[in-house]
């Protein structure tokens, strides 16, 4: 039952992103075809190059590999085809509120069979996931609007940031991710020191010395030391050197 309701969910989202991406075949002609896999999983999407361009400009960089399948323009491995297709969602979306679009991709999990910690856990995995992708594109629209779904639901108590979580987040990142340093400060501001002292052996190696520089570089910012709020969100967005932060 499980497996004939999420092979619904993923036909009934295929369906609306070749329908949505219908609509800019008038103004991007040329569509790249795109190889993602990680271990056995494997599959080829076609996307317009002028749009994926703008949004995804690391991807410009990307060339042609003999490891490619033939007709294939750009290979992108160690990352699921879901979590690209998920970025497809986002990358042809129309809401003005990109944030509810990403809310939008974690409704099957939320909505799926399971315990509600184990359902948490799930949707903060697809959220790194999809973070780590949008890293690796340049895409800091949609990174900055996955940090704000992360923080909103952690909040909310919808979403459960485990010890295995904080392993993958450390092996994917370094010292100097947003994402990383938001996973740190939920972290800490979410567990008691008996809870951290408990599970030390579980977290990361390095966890303990990033936790406790967070701690100097936000005393010594003048920064709020607690659980990350919406209106913290700024401190974990990607805004480039130059660039504006948030009103």
């Amino acid at each position: 039952m499980a497996t004939t309701r999420a092979t619904a969910v993923k036909r009934k989202a295929d369906e609306a992103l070749d329908k949505e991406a219908k609509k800019f075949k008038s103004t991007y002609s040329k569509a790249l075809k795109i190889v993602v896999y990680q271990a056995f999983q494997r599959q080829t999407f076609a996307v317009h190059e002028d749009l994926l361009y703008h949004y995804a400009p690391n991807l410009k960089h990307f060339s042609y590999h003999s490891s490619v399948p033939a007709a294939a323009d750009i290979k992108i491995e160690k990352h699921l085809p879901t979590t690209f297709r998920n970025y497809l969602e986002w990358l042809y979306s129309s809401d003005e509120d990109r944030s509810r679009c990403i809310r939008t991709l974690l409704q099957p999990t939320i909505d799926g069979a399971g315990e509600k910690e184990t359902r948490d856990q799930l949707a903060c995995v697809k959220l790194i996931r999809l973070w780590l992708l949008t890293n690796m594109l340049g895409d800091k629209a949609c990174k900055n609007a996955v940090i704000d779904v992360l923080i909103s639901r952690a909040c909310a108590g919808e979403l459960c940031l485990c010890a295995s979580s904080m392993v993958f987040i450390f092996e994917e990142t370094d010292e100097t991710s947003e994402l990383r340093r938001w996973a740190v400060d939920e972290y800490t501001a979410s567990t008691t020191v008996a809870e951290l002292d408990d599970g030390k052996d579980m977290m990361p190696e390095g966890f303990e010395g990033s936790a406790l520089r967070r701690l100097i570089e936000k005393t010594r910012k003048g920064e709020r030391v607690g659980k990350p709020r919406l209106e913290d969100a700024c401190l974990y967005h990607d805004h480039g050197r130059y660039e504006a932060r948030c009103s």
